[in-house]
């Protein structure tokens, strides 16, 4: 049991180190808040990101589903992103 909540520890802390800084280049932060913003809708709408039947454990056979769903989501995103002309800092 102990092992489970390491490993969804570990997990959380791999994806969250995952983030990216974006730096619009026009320079205008209202755009950037904007860009985001657009473009975390259009992750989740091509992309949702699977939450477990049980919000306090996955199950082992939807590790995997979460996985997938959270690097897609963020491909959907950065890929948004650099459609939008925001590059990475």
């Amino acid at each position: 049991m102990l092992k489970k909540y390491i490993i969804l520890i570990l997990l959380t802390i791999f994806v969250s180190s995952c983030a990216t800084e974006w730096q619009n280049n026009s320079g205008e932060p209202n755009k950037l808040y904007q860009d985001k913003a657009y473009c975390k809708s259009v992750a989740n709408a091509a992309s949702p990101i699977y939450i477990c039947r049980n919000p306090l454990m996955c199950a082992p056979d939807e590790t995997p589903v979460v996985i997938q769903s959270l690097s897609s989501n963020k491909g959907y995103f950065d890929q948004c992103m650099f459609k939008r002309g925001n590059t990475i800092k």
